[in-house]
């Protein structure tokens, strides 16, 4: 089979299309055939040599595909039959002509819906739910500012946030991308170049500021989120485009307004993920063992590994009683982000709450957004295209059915 592939990390020119060896499904894992794929930055950086993929996962390029079942695995539960049409949260290998995936992570592909559109759905819809809702816990009438609003994961938590009966206010970088986000249901939207988001937020929310906040740029936005965060608000970080050195007194602003950080990465290290669910069960019946009084926000899954290594001999026991409960609950989240089971639970959960909005009886239509489509020879111009911000919404990757042999293109 043909695959997107590079030999070295650098630029876009050096991505071809290579004939590498079609996959096998394990146990419990199913062969698709697939027919697109979408691109993600996690792809450029990967490219990059910044970002390499899991241990045991697939080195090819592409975290999420549309094709049809080809093949199954022993194991396999029977949901899943030869020739379905699926889409998948994957780790790896999209940008191939087959690849193997988890049964459990394998979504139905909505009616009507072609293979390009559901390409665009998997791994922006599935982080934009994760960010809301597994993380984030938005509740109805909450304001969330979204970052990139015109980005594929921005123009999914848009019509996610909506979906939640929250307020989604954005940024972007032209008239043109607020524009779209305006179109895809976004209350307002701030230009982010030529204005100060934090003030426009501010004033958008008479001064309240926002509950949520999605960031995929870090460091150079630290300043003005705190600014528009309001007191107790939750600020996620999912990406880190303009960098993570903070120069400022980010801990003491924090602390004012009792925010939280939370950090969130989408791709699979299941078998990193249950060494530290393991290790954090642990260290969770040591600081409950050992802990007076518990009276700090744990906000980082680190923060309870750390912790637990400094803890004194002889502290008097308390029991989870004593505990309060918004601790209890960030604590079984931290705790279940280190599973391995957690993106099977995600794609559950996406599957059951908010994929039936993707068909025309549901209301509100959720509708993903797709740029542009490149086919699998022009891998290097879809690259080139993200990394010059071109794209409103979703760049997709046709996949061909088959291809002549030849020198790589």
């Amino acid at each position: 089979m043909f695959a997107a592939y590079f030999d070295c990390p650098g630029g876009p020119e050096n991505l071809y299309m290579k004939e590498v060896m079609k996959p096998n499904p394990g146990e419990g894992e199913v062969l698709v055939k697939v027919s697109a794929s979408a691109l993600n930055r996690a792809d450029l950086l990967q490219r990059r040599g910044k970002y390499p993929p899991p241990k045991g996962a697939s080195d090819i390029l592409g975290l999420e595909a549309a094709g049809s079942v080809a093949g199954l695995g022993p194991g396999c539960s029977g949901r899943w039959q030869i020739g379905d049409a699926v889409m998948a949260l994957l780790p790896g290998g999209g940008q191939a002509q087959y690849v193997t995936v988890h049964e459990g992570l394998l979504m139905p592909i909505p009616k009507d819906m072609t293979f390009i559109q559901a390409a665009a759905i998997p791994e922006a819809w599935l982080t934009a739910f994760q960010l809301l809702h597994f993380v984030g816990k938005v509740q109805e009438g909450e304001r969330v500012l979204i970052h990139a609003g015109a980005s594929g994961v921005g123009m999914a938590a848009i019509q996610l946030v909506r979906l939640a009966k929250a307020i989604p206010i954005v940024t972007a970088g032209t008239q043109e991308k607020l524009e779209a986000t305006a179109n895809a249901g976004a209350a307002a939207g701030f230009n982010y170049k030529n204005e100060d988001f934090s003030e426009k937020v501010l004033e958008f929310t008479q001064g309240s500021g926002v509950d949520i906040i999605l960031d995929c740029v870090g460091a150079s936005y630290w300043e003005k989120n705190l600014n528009c965060l309001r007191t107790d608000g939750r600020w996620i970080i999912y990406g880190l485009l303009s960098g993570g050195e903070v120069h400022g007194d980010l801990l003491s602003r924090l602390i004012s307004k009792r925010a939280s950080i939370h950090t969130s990465l989408l791709r699979s290290r299941d078998k990193e993920a249950s060494s530290g669910y393991q290790q954090c069960m642990r260290f969770d019946l040591k600081i409950y063992d050992h802990f007076e009084n518990f009276l700090l926000k744990p906000v980082l899954s680190t923060f309870f590994v750390r912790m637990s290594e400094c803890l004194p001999e002889g502290c008097v026991p308390f029991t989870r009683r004593a505990v309060d409960t918004r601790v209890s609950e960030r604590l079984a989240v931290t705790l279940q982000l280190f599973s391995p089971q957690h993106k099977q639970r995600l794609v559950r959960a996406f599957t059951e709450q908010a994929l039936p909005h993707f068909c025309g009886g549901a209301a509100p239509r959720l509708r993903p957004v797709v740029d542009s489509v490149y086919p699998l020879h022009a891998i290097a111009e879809a690259h080139r295209a993200m990394e010059e911000n071109r794209n409103i919404g979703k760049i997709a990757i046709e996949i061909p059915a088959c291809v002549k042999k030849g020198p790589p293109q």
